[in-house]
């Protein structure tokens, strides 16, 4: 069984007609069920798949009690039944972990703004190292997958270099473009030049650590702030943001959108 989202549909727009509800309120339980049903599709829906459903879908709090509204508007519309599809450990659980998330993501602080880190960057004459460090704030890679780089691995499309990660988080495999950097590519054909085939072009993930904390940049912070810069390209071709986000999530490696949301809560310090 799947969610009917044709009948869920004619429910709430007879709703709209009767005044019940505004059309506003319609197209979000509309928008959260279509999505829901999109991730559910082909699986049994009960309890914990839903609730794995929206983590899936919800960045925020704000917007998981929006896809559990929808939820509980679906189950009295067309199940007639309240709590009949999210109840239980599984409903606990989704609250308990958006809870947490919220709590841990307040008031977060880049160490550096942008602009320090890209100067920080530029400024090393360690050539290995700043193409690493620099290859990190454009594409969103994590430290390891960038000291896993091979030559093989990347290519070049006008100013974005394409990195095709091998072993990711959880041994996932994934294509990554950077944002555009006319620099790197050119310093990047260069240097892959002089390496062969199966040869790592950078160091290993615990000296890239090393260096980067000896210049005060953690090197998650280059990750957040790729998401953030990411996140504003992605509005700026006319995504929404829900949109945007998936972008950043998929670019990014994450399992789960709301850790792609936590990365884009972080404040930038000012320069």
């Amino acid at each position: 069984m799947n969610l009917d989202i044709d009948k869920f549909k004619k429910k709430i727009d007879k709703l709209v007609a009767n005044g019940s509800i505004t059309s506003q309120t319609a197209s979000t339980y509309y928008y959260c069920t279509r999505r829901l049903a999109e991730e559910l599709k082909n699986n049994t829906v009960d309890a914990s798949a839903i609730e794995k459903a929206i983590n899936s879908k919800a960045g925020t709090r704000q917007e998981m009690m929006k896809y559990v509204s929808a939820i509980r508007k679906y189950e009295d519309e067309v199940l007639n039944k309240s709590k009949s599809l999210l109840f239980g450990e599984p409903e606990i659980k989704l609250f308990q972990n958006y809870n947490a998330a919220s709590s841990n993501s307040k008031g977060k602080i880049l160490k550096h703004s942008s602009d320090t880190v890209e100067r920080k960057i530029n400024g090393l004459r360690n050539e290995k190292l700043k193409y690493a460090l620099r290859l990190q704030l454009k594409s969103g890679l994590r430290i390891k997958e960038i000291a896993d780089v091979k030559k093989e691995d990347i290519s070049f499309d006008g100013d974005k270099t394409i990195i095709h990660v091998q072993q990711g988080k959880g041994n996932k495999k994934r294509i990554v473009e950077t944002i555009e950097d006319k620099y790197l590519v050119d310093k990047l054909k260069g240097w892959a030049s002089k390496h062969e085939d199966g040869e790592k072009l950078f160091y290993s993930r615990n000296y890239l650590r090393k260096k980067a904390t000896e210049l005060g940049i953690p090197t998650h912070d280059l990750r957040r702030i790729n998401a953030q810069k990411r996140f504003q390209k992605e509005l700026d071709t006319g995504k929404d943001r829900a949109e945007a986000k998936a972008t950043v999530k998929k670019q990014l490696g994450h399992e789960k959108i709301k850790t792609t949301n936590i990365y884009l809560r972080y404040r930038h310090k000012k320069a």
